[in-house]
């Protein structure tokens, strides 16, 4: 969709520019990416160790990362206006989709490991767990800057409530 131009751009404020949006735009599959990088590594961690934490410290542990992703200026502020941009940018849809396949696809490889070490039971679907767990990520983030009042300590806790 096209900015409209309200000034001319010798008359504009630095920052305001259509130029300014552009690389704004191009900076959000940058800042979406980095961020889903991030919080890739951290189930990958967790999936190269030895022992599988619980749950709930596997949630905490990434909602940590969530919390240093976001920041006053992090990059994750960003990521919600680029999942919304990804449903009416067509070019951008596809980055946007890879990077949530992708994550998913953590998140079912940590439910396939909770299966095969007996914490799920073994007719479980590795997928629809993985699907729930991911469901977790943009609900924590719109929380955490909208609302302002959760924390990895709260995610921990309410798993914890959740999984007995």
């Amino acid at each position: 969709m096209p900015i409209p131009q309200t000034a001319h751009a010798e008359e504009q404020e630095p920052g305001h520019g259509p130029h300014d949006q552009d690389d704004k735009r191009a900076a959000r599959p940058r800042a979406v990416e980095e961020r889903d990088r991030a919080q890739q590594c951290v189930l990958e961690e967790v999936l190269n160790e030895d022992t599988l934490p619980p749950l709930e410290d596997v949630i905490g542990r990434f909602a940590e990362r969530v919390e240093s992703l976001l920041g006053s200026d992090g990059p994750l502020r960003l990521a919600p206006a680029g999942w919304v941009e990804a449903m009416y940018n067509p070019a951008l849809g596809p980055t946007v989709r890879g990077l949530f396949t992708d994550t998913r696809t953590w998140w079912i490889k940590l439910a396939e490991r909770m299966r095969d070490v007996g914490r799920l039971p073994a007719d479980a679907d590795p997928r629809a767990v993985g699907a729930t767990l991911f469901c977790l990520v943009p609900g924590f983030v719109i929380q955490l800057l909208i609302l302002e009042d959760v924390d990895a300590a709260t995610l921990r806790e309410g798993l914890r409530a959740l999984t007995g």
